[in-house]
């Protein structure tokens, strides 16, 4: 049996024997109606659950069929969290201001059961780390090799996309070269706008085949997403490979101030650096200019170990303490083996430079928690930056207990749950609705020139969909606007004429003769 149909068998079979301890609730019917003339939403719903548990309910709505949300007001019925099995019905009074034609929905169900961290944990697999570092080194440079850094580009978008991941690209330009970050978002079924993130950057200096700086990060992050593939959590976790980092963290950077979707809150970043070189050998640690001066305790606790470079160091600044210690207490809980030295850095790392050289800086600068995983880089790795950076001389045992750690901490960040999200928007049926017999559609001035208003009288509130048509049937103008707005429409730009003004909502059509002069 090969080595990838071996790990890919590993993989299935610790996923069966997860499932196989509990089954999360299976939704077995759904039905949504739309009653437009009460601006209302309900949903009708069947859930199963073969343990009999309690659990949790609750209707999603996106508006870009990216960022679902539950709202935070107008519901009433079976949602929330422990509700009994059976048949059950949720209703939404929607704003106004929505279109349902617009949106989308998903109904997502989970119980109470918790989930194995350590059996995740256990899933990592060292042999997996070296095959797939192995088989991905070499230089990726925009000079001195742009085709490796896009192959390697396109490889790690593939693997978010293959995962089912939301992928998209922050693209960005440096020296009039294109940039790339990849994210793939996992979204979080109860708090989708809270977001984890793990991160690596996988550009290399020019010469380097950049094993351990930076493919090994990146192995370490496709192996969390791998084994978190059909894990469900409360909140979003940004799986994210950065561009550019050996340039002054230019890809970070851009990410940070250009790539966070509004929506979006930070709530921690987990960046992995160079994770894959260890020394049990005295004397090969060495220790950063002055940082006996700043961290006077975790010097000489590496002083006393004979400067061996036997452990992981976990670098946050002040503003990371909580993300520090939740790091320390995953080792410590769930790789009792991996030796984790941690310093929080005062303010943002600027008194010491040497812990600002990796992408969690960038976040450190715009304001959010952040840790630099690493094993110390050049301080440890004579090879970093060099042709000698290769995969052989990485040892994958401590890599996998990095891996392990840090995926731990993510996962009790990010709350797993046993659960599901199914897609209703395809069931949506909407009530047939009769406007009030003198609802009208009102335009003026007619004759009109360079503009035209437009009111809907006796029209409520509904959104409808409005256009100017010529008579041969094309469209000048199309546009929404609710009952009870007046609209200014330009009419910059088209030509004089007889035309047909139109609004409509569902079934319901108001129009009216329209006359341009110029």
């Amino acid at each position: 049996m090969s080595k990838v149909l071996s790990s890919l068998c590993f993989l299935l079979l610790a996923a069966l024997s997860l499932s196989a301890q509990n089954e999360p609730p299976t939704v077995v019917q759904i039905q949504m109606s739309v009653n437009a003339a009460d601006e209302t939403i309900t949903v009708d719903y069947n859930v199963e659950d073969q343990e009999g548990d309690q659990i949790s309910v609750y209707l999603r709505v996106s508006e870009d069929e990216e960022y679902f949300y539950i709202p935070d007001d107008g519901l009433s019925g079976d949602w929330g969290e422990n509700v009994s099995p059976g048949t059950g019905q949720i209703t939404w009074a929607y704003p106004a201001q929505l279109d349902p034609r617009t949106l989308s929905f998903q109904l997502s169900v989970w119980d109470d059961h918790p989930i194995d961290v350590q059996a995740l944990v256990n899933q990592v697999d060292s042999q997996r780390l070296q095959d797939r570092l192995a088989s991905y080194q070499g230089i990726k440079h925009y000079l001195q090799n742009p085709q490796g850094l896009q192959a390697f580009r396109d490889t790690i978008q593939s693997h978010f996309e293959n995962a089912g991941l939301q992928t998209y690209l922050n693209n960005f330009t440096f020296s009039g070269t294109a940039g790339v970050n990849i994210i793939g978002k996992k979204p979080g079924l109860e708090k989708a706008n809270q977001v984890w993130v793990l991160d690596g950057h996988y550009d290399t200096v020019g010469d380097s085949p950049g094993a351990d700086d930076n493919g090994s990060a990146i192995v370490g992050v496709l192996e969390c997403l791998d084994i978190l593939d059909e894990v469900q959590f409360k909140e979003s976790i940004n799986f994210i490979a950065f561009d550019f980092e050996e340039q002054g963290l230019v890809g970070s950077n851009r990410y940070v101030n250009t790539g966070i979707r509004n929506y979006e809150e930070i709530e921690g970043v987990f960046n992995f650096e160079m994770i894959g070189y260890y020394s049990d050998e005295p004397n090969s640690q060495m220790l950063p200019f002055g940082f006996e001066i700043l961290f006077p305790e975790v010097a000489q606790e590496v002083a006393n170990d004979d400067f061996r470079g036997n452990f992981l160091t976990n670098v946050g600044n002040e503003a990371s303490a909580d993300l520090i210690e939740r790091l320390d207490l995953a080792a410590e809980t769930y790789v009792p083996n991996l030796r984790v030295l941690s310093l929080a850095v005062p303010g943002n790392g600027n008194i010491a430079p040497d812990f600002r050289r990796s992408d969690h800086a960038s976040f450190w600068d715009g304001g959010y928690p952040a840790l630099m995983i690493t094993d110390g880089a050049n301080f440890r790795n004579l090879n970093y930056h060099t042709p000698e950076d290769t995969w052989e001389k990485l040892n994958y045992t401590f890599m996998s207990q990095v891996v392990q750690a840090t995926m731990a901490a993510l996962v009790e960040a990010a709350q797993p749950v046993n659960g599901r999200t199914y897609d209703i928007e395809s069931t949506v049926s909407y009530q047939h609705v009769h406007l009030d017999p003198e609802a009208e559609l009102l335009i003026y001035p007619n004759p009109a020139s360079d503009h035209l208003m437009l009111e809907i009288q006796k029209g409520g509130n509904h959104l409808y969909d409005i256009g100017i048509f010529a008579l041969n049937g094309n469209a000048v103008y199309q546009g929404k606007m609710h009952g009870k707005e007046n609209r200014r429409v330009s009419l910059t730009g088209i030509p004089a004429g007889h035309y047909l003004v139109i609004a409509n909502y569902l079934e319901n059509k108001l129009a009216k003769e329209l006359l341009i002069q110029k």
